[in-house]
């Protein structure tokens, strides 16, 4: 294979604006390619920085500094009252309707918001340690209504099929049925 000598090489294009006297480049260099790669990896970060640190602030701000709606109540007592009713207000709407526990969440929930969302401002109005144990067996209680919700939709959506199929739980036959015998004890 011949070696090339410089009289024999093609003469490579030069970049516009290059020194004449200079060798012509086709490429970039290695530095200019780290140098490059550098730039980029430093603007996606940034991206991705400025991002995490947005959101981290909303849910600093959410959790340590909550909006606190003022109580239209005029007594710590009386908001615990409308806080109650609302619970079983919610209790009883989310009993009625269909067999969905995703909807009966949701009709529990909204049945909530309207005294609910001034729970910060009544807490506010609670300084005594009876009130404050009140509000937090309140709020205890408000958790596990919502989680008998859950639980109890889906299991009443269950036994609502089963009855639709024709499965009574009463040990009565259903409608078109033969009663089945039991089975027999052997001593």
């Amino acid at each position: 294979m011949p070696v090339a000598s410089p009289e024999n090489t093609p003469p490579s294009p030069r970049r516009q604006g290059s020194d004449p006297g200079a060798p012509p480049r086709d490429s970039l260099t290695p530095d200019e390619i780290r140098r490059g790669k550098r730039i980029a990896a430093v603007a996606f970060l940034g991206l991705v920085a400025s991002w995490v640190l947005a959101a981290s602030l909303q849910i600093i701000q959410q959790v340590l500094f909550p909006e606190v709606v003022p109580s239209p109540y005029p007594s710590c007592e009386a908001g615990l009252k409308q806080l109650r009713r609302a619970v079983d207000e919610a209790r009883h709407s989310a009993a009625e309707g269909d067999e969905d526990p995703d909807e009966a969440l949701a009709r529990f929930r909204t049945a909530l918001q309207p005294e609910w969302r001034y729970l910060e401002g009544i807490r506010a109005t609670c300084q005594a340690p009876e009130e404050l144990a009140g509000l937090d067996a309140l709020e205890r209680l408000r958790y596990a209504e919502e989680h008998a919700v859950r639980r109890e939709a889906a299991s009443l959506a269950a036994l609502r099929r089963r009855v639709d199929l024709g499965v009574s739980g009463a040990g009565q036959p259903a409608a078109g049925r033969e009663p089945k015998e039991a089975p027999k004890e052997t001593k």
